[in-house]
């Protein structure tokens, strides 16, 4: 019995190993529990490594596996994402088939919506939408895609309702909805009222340390404070201690502290321009819009100047060492430390520098540039299209769930800077140029 036992447990694990071997059917010595789990168990690792052998193995021999059907939809739907992350021509079919016949999770439908996206297939992008979760259908990138959809699909006035309803929005896709219809867009500002600052610093004194913390530099011991501080505070105090750090230029804090207080339309507190010379010298030196520099900065950052990220980027602009290595020769610069990217002053320079760099390179286009930033223009490369396309339908078709985030934030906070440095309202539809 140990020997079969042993001949069994082997098979198993032989399958795992070389997961290739179960194309070729299921050793008939694995029966029941064994042949089900070693079966699934390959099946998973064969859909990393091959994931169109893997659907033409679950096709063959899924039946006679024994697997339940939820288990044998599980492994196809598995497979098909696979397939989808690199937008392969038949990924769609085989996301359909999941998704049609009860296997749909939110990922599957939002990488179904995004290929029908990405091909133009509108009556196919409203029925998966339709497939959704009531609350993401309701989320503001499906009501605008599917306002767009009903547009292509002759359905206008359906289209025009979503439409309007988002653009009283301040965001990406407020304001696009505001572009599809050329209405305004609604920033929607607010101050907020708080107690005097006197009182503030009497029912906390950790303001008072804050102070003088910051009067002798000890940025560690500061940041325990502010947090403690945020912990502890009541909540209708949030805003007003937000308020306090603004005063004392501390952004990335107040920043924070308007989040934790839900004031989303204290613009002033939550898009500050500091930097201000330095970064208005930077825009006109390297050609490029002092907006774009703190939308990035803003987006990267929230103004924390000794930032690092866990894969190495520092500073302001989340430059990275090897980055400023190559831009620094590009502009003339001298060889940067990675303690010289801690200084606002150089970070500011090497990433507008850089800004300029990605938008020669794309030829303009603001879209692509942003997208590069953040991936690296390798991948932007890769994933340009061969035929144009509407920005819109590219910036969300973007593998990368971050790249597709960033840009549409970037975008968004540009607006907003353009308005508070200029005055003057613009259209996110002319930073938008066809992609391909």
């Amino acid at each position: 019995v140990l020997a079969a036992e042993i001949k069994v447990f082997g098979a198993w694990i032989d399958l795992i190993k070389h997961p290739k071997k179960i194309a070729k059917g299921i050793p008939s010595h694995l029966k029941g529990y064994v042949k089900q789990h070693a079966f699934e168990d390959a099946m998973y690792r064969l859909v990393r490594k091959d994931p169109d052998l893997a659907l033409k193995t679950l096709e063959k021999y899924g039946k006679s596996s024994g697997l339940p059907e939820e288990n044998l939809l599980a492994i196809a739907r598995k497979a098909a994402l696979r397939k989808a992350y690199k937008y392969e021509d038949d990924a769609e079919q085989y996301l359909e088939a999941v998704n049609k016949n009860g296997g749909s999770t939110d990922d599957s439908l939002r990488w179904h919506a995004q290929i029908a996206i990405r091909d133009s297939n509108w009556t196919e992008l409203l029925e998966v939408i339709s497939l959704m979760p009531q609350s993401e259908r309701e989320d503001k990138k499906w009501q605008y895609w599917s306002a767009r959809a009903l547009e292509k699909t002759k359905r206008s006035t359906m289209a025009q309702k979503i439409y309007q309803t988002l653009s009283k929005q301040r965001d990406y896709y407020g304001f696009l909805a505001a572009d599809r219809i050329n209405a305004d867009y609604s920033f929607n500002p607010k101050s907020v009222n708080s107690i005097s600052e006197k009182e503030l610093v009497q029912k906390y004194p950790a303001l008072i340390r804050i102070q003088e913390l910051m009067a002798i530099d000890w940025t560690k011991t500061l940041s325990l404070e502010w947090h403690f501080l945020f912990k502890n505070a009541e909540d209708n105090d949030l805003a007003g201690i937000a308020l306090f750090a603004h005063k004392l230029e501390e952004h990335a804090i107040a920043i924070r502290g308007m989040a934790l207080a839900k004031e989303w339309d204290v613009i002033d507190v939550r898009f500050p321009t500091p930097y201000k010379g330095v970064v208005m010298q930077n825009a006109k030196k390297h050609k490029i819009d002092a907006a774009w520099i703190y939308g990035i900065m803003r987006r990267e950052s929230t103004y924390n100047h000794e930032i690092r990220s866990p894969v190495g980027a520092i500073g302001l602009m989340q430059i990275m060492p090897n980055t400023a290595r190559f831009i620094g020769k590009r502009i003339g610069a001298k060889h940067y430390s990675k303690n010289a990217l801690l200084n606002a002053k150089t970070n500011i320079e090497l990433g507008s520098a850089y800004i300029s760099y990605l938008s020669d390179k794309f030829n303009d286009n603001f879209v692509m540039a942003t997208a590069a930033y953040n991936a690296g223009p390798h991948r932007v490369d890769q994933w340009t299209p061969k035929q144009k396309m509407e920005a819109d339908q590219w910036i969300d078709t973007i593998p990368f769930t971050e790249t597709r985030k960033y840009v549409k934030a970037v975008l968004e906070y540009r607006v907003l800077f353009t308005s508070i440095l200029n005055q003057r309202q613009v259209r996110v539809k002319d930073w938008m140029p066809a992609v391909g």
